[in-house]
């Protein structure tokens, strides 16, 4: 019988199926060890503040991409909608910012119900960056919503604890905001989904904070780049 008959793949379909699954499993674990490094970092007190210019739509549409194959698993949807001029430029930590844009859309995605939606809003906000990541998933009850901050923690209701992962991302989020003076803030109700909003202030540099160029420890002044 034909390989299409008989229900088998050809040769050339099953090196791509497993050329996929051996990126995406490279890229959780890649997702995973880096959270593990930050988390060493904040707890050795070894992660200084860098500051570069961010393109805000575009830096955030790469994080987004980023997580392609597993919106493409679970059939979501991801809006995302950058309110402000074209070509808005924000200032501050670059990798800070993906670590925390990064960590709150994982966390998204893993949740979220097959076949829905994710929301995505950035803009600006008295001199704030305000990103807003909403899913619609099973939701987290009022009394845990401050307990998921909790390193290592994951939660019992719903489905959470059932979902892989190191309990790592939302501390990390929660920690690097604070390096950045920024916060973050839940809402949404148990059953219908959530969503999480962060406050970055725009970076100004301060006598008192470290603040490192990307390609080494040269103190910024003047000289500003852009991601």
């Amino acid at each position: 019988p034909s390989i299409l008959k008989s229900g088998r793949k050809s040769p050339t379909t099953s090196l791509t199926f497993e050329s996929a699954s051996i990126f995406h499993e490279a890229f959780d674990l890649d997702f995973q060890l880096n959270n593990i490094f930050i988390a060493a970092e904040i707890e050795a007190g070894e992660s200084p503040v860098g500051v570069a210019n961010i393109e805000v739509e575009s830096f955030i549409n790469r994080t987004i991409k980023s997580f392609s194959h597993k919106i493409e698993e679970k059939e979501l949807k991801v809006e995302f909608n950058c309110a402000g001029d074209e070509g808005f430029i924000f200032k501050t930590d670059p990798l800070k910012l993906q670590a925390i844009v990064m960590n709150i859309m994982a966390n998204a995605v893993e949740f979220c119900l097959k076949g829905k939606s994710i929301k995505v809003t950035a803009e600006k906000k008295n001199d704030a960056l305000v990103i807003s990541i909403e899913d619609h998933g099973k939701g987290i009850a009022n009394d845990e919503k401050e307990r998921i901050f909790d390193r290592f923690k994951q939660l019992e209701a719903g489905s959470r604890k059932e979902h892989r992962g190191h309990g790592l991302g939302l501390s990390i989020v929660k920690s690097l905001l604070t390096q950045l003076g920024g916060h973050i803030a839940i809402s949404g109700v148990a059953g219908e989904g959530c969503a999480f909003t962060v406050t970055i202030p725009d970076f100004q540099v301060d006598s008192e904070v470290d603040v490192f160029s990307e390609e080494g420890n040269e103190f910024i002044f003047g000289t500003e780049e852009e991601f």
